[in-house]
């Protein structure tokens, strides 16, 4: 914008004079006039005006892991930091190879003037006035989410994209974009927690017989009827499909009676073959049903003392370590078996050790902890990309970083 001071005009006009003097006569021809105008400027002022915005926090977001049912909120504070009014457009896009996971994300956006619940990557908005606005997140894990989705992630990107208010769209005069990256770690709901390869006979039922536990992370009940354990005989997996149909060859069948794992629960499945799992080293995986995906993975390769297990402590997202069994039950490191009498526990151990998991630090008395080869759920680790600065429309944008894929 120029602002301008004109003063008062000043012209100064040349002209010929015609004189006439005496009584002689003579002509002239054809003559030239010439004007000059001059104009003063003063006082100018020129001002460079500003279009840029703002996000808050940092430029990823995290959901850590979450399970069917599950809601977990963010919120993203843009705020206008130019000097020219602009208007802005927001909206997601999802990033990665495998973006099924994204099919199972409700997502519910508000701001004082929009509301929004949808799919991540429909997301977008009208054209709003870039003014100091809050928007709010929550992000919604599917009750029907398949097991084929347990441990994914969704990775996608808020898009924010500002211009000047008095023009159609971003592709003229200046503009600005930032973006912010996210991702939501669907955990995996039910895994394998405690095996028991070489159970003492004499101790109470079902510890005295070899069973696999499961674990149901999440917060709603699963039924796991037609889903399959296995181990490995020499180099073949052997698969047992879970039913409640006792007698069947290739069966696991679950002590209580029933498929259906509460939440936070637990279910000890009952090999249809009483010695299937190796005592010196084997390998236990769980699917989904049919046997198609692998939703977890365990393998040991030591032989325990009778009546000892392999469990995760935590339940569900633990390492794994050697307690006593604990079937469909919580697992912890209570001591000791006595192997003349299994039943009896012999607190032996002493003070000061400690076991690492995903979730916490856990302090235990404990003499010694053997930790396996496990399959462990881990944090995605996002890169953070930079903002992109204002820039003249006809400028060329910079690259902008891809979150990683998973």
């Amino acid at each position: 914008m120029f602002n301008f001071k004109l003063q008062k005009n000043k012209i100064f006009v040349a002209s010929a004079l015609l004189l006439s003097l005496g009584t002689f006569n003579f002509s002239i021809g054809a003559t030239n006039a010439y004007f000059r105008d001059t104009k003063s400027s003063v006082d100018n002022i020129f001002t460079a005006g500003t279009l840029d915005f703002s996000l808050n926090n940092t430029n990823t977001y995290s959901s850590g892991l979450v399970y069917p049912t599950d809601v977990v909120s963010t919120s993203i504070d843009i705020s206008n930091t130019g000097s020219l009014n602009s208007q802005y457009i927001a909206n997601t896009t999802l990033s990665g190879n495998d973006v099924s996971a994204c099919d199972y994300v409700t997502m519910t956006a508000t701001s004082p003037t929009t509301t929004y619940t949808g799919l991540i990557k429909d997301f977008t908005t009208t054209v709003l006035a870039t003014t100091n606005t809050t928007w709010n997140f929550n992000f919604t894990i599917n009750s029907n989410t398949p097991p084929s989705i347990f441990g994914k992630t969704c990775f996608f990107k808020w898009n924010y994209i500002a211009w000047q208010d008095n023009l159609p769209n971003s592709s003229s005069g200046f503009s600005s974009a930032k973006e912010k990256l996210g991702s939501i770690k669907i955990g995996k709901a039910v895994v394998l927690n405690e095996i028991l390869a070489n159970p003492s006979t004499s101790s109470p039922a079902p510890a005295n017989r070899e069973f696999i536990e499961l674990y149901n992370n999440s917060n709603m009940s699963i039924d796991v009827a037609g889903w399959q354990v296995s181990e490995m005989s020499s180099s073949t997996e052997r698969k047992y499909t879970i039913t409640t149909t006792t007698g069947g060859s290739n069966t696991a069948v679950p002590y209580g009676g029933l498929t259906n794992i509460s939440s936070k629960g637990w279910i000890t499945l009952l090999l249809s073959d009483g010695t299937a799992l190796n005592n010196s080293g084997d390998t236990v995986r769980l699917y989904d049903t049919g046997g198609i995906d692998k939703l977890d993975e365990y393998t040991y390769t030591t032989q325990k003392p009778k009546g000892y297990s392999y469990a995760r402590i935590p339940d569900g997202v633990g390492d794994w370590v050697d307690p006593v069994p604990t079937p469909d039950g919580p697992n912890e490191m209570e001591g000791n078996i006595n192997e003349e009498d299994p039943t009896a526990q012999v607190q032996t151990l002493e003070s000061g050790g400690t076991i690492s998991s995903d979730t916490e630090e856990q302090t235990v008395d404990e003499p010694e902890i053997t930790t396996e080869t496990s399959v462990v759920e881990q944090e995605p680790v996002v890169e953070p990309a930079p903002s992109v600065e204002s820039t003249p429309a006809e400028s060329a944008s910079p690259a902008v970083e891809t979150p990683p894929s998973e």
